[in-house]
């Protein structure tokens, strides 16, 4: 029984440790998929500075979205936002269509 406590206690331990490590890096974990996901959807590159995220109100803030021109324009960027912010509405989130903000 002791065994199995130590067990438990460790195993919990280590969902917590994981639970906290992922809400700290969350932004940088997305960051990472936004801009390699991005970059092969669009067949170019798409960049972030940073992405913030608020669970308090279902929100994500983008900072220094750009998806660069493919090669043969002459703008650099077809795309960019220096910032934005978007908010999910929490009473929408059960249902089968969620409302931005």
């Amino acid at each position: 029984m002791k065994i199995f406590l130590w067990f438990v206690g460790i195993v919990a331990l280590l969902v917590v440790g994981a639970g906290v490590f992922i809400a700290m890096n969350l932004g940088d974990l997305v960051k990472t998929q936004v801009e390699t996901l991005g970059s092969q959807a669009l067949q170019t590159k798409v960049s972030v500075d940073a992405i913030d995220f608020s669970a308090s109100d279902a929100s994500a803030e983008i900072r220094g979205l750009s998806v660069a021109n493919p090669p043969g324009y002459s703008s650099d960027n077809a795309l960019g936002f220096s910032n934005f912010k978007v908010a999910v509405s929490p009473e929408q989130t059960s249902g089968e269509v969620v409302v931005l903000r």
